[in-house]
């Protein structure tokens, strides 16, 4: 195997860490964002819904429409951690692929 030379390699190794930095802020914006939706909108909603004599959406409406997104959330916090810990540990040969073959069977849930 033919190896690059060290400044190229030092290129290739600086993009994937840009890249790896990158999931993970991206990752931490969406987990943030669901946080903020069931938070605001579907505990609410949720609460309005079986206490409220005239609430403001059909109790059988609000899982319609917030269909699996606690489910998302909980298995995108969990992917954030482990992300989180490997970019903690980073080097430049350690994959991210089995993290996202790990969610992978999840997939459909969106």
């Amino acid at each position: 195997i033919k190896r690059l030379p060290p400044e190229e390699e030092e290129k290739i190794n600086n993009r994937r860490f840009m890249i790896a930095t990158e999931i993970l802020t991206t990752e931490r914006f969406y987990v943030n964002s669901l946080s903020l939706v069931i938070r605001l909108y579907l505990e609410p909603l949720k609460q309005d819904a079986n206490s409220s004599k005239k609430p403001m959406l059909p109790p059988e409406d609000v899982p319609v429409i917030f269909s699996g997104w606690e489910i998302i959330h909980r298995l995108n916090t969990e992917f954030l951690k482990r992300l989180e810990e490997r970019m903690k540990n980073w080097r430049y040969n350690l994959p991210l692929g089995d993290l996202f073959q790990a969610l992978a069977p999840t997939i459909r849930l969106y």
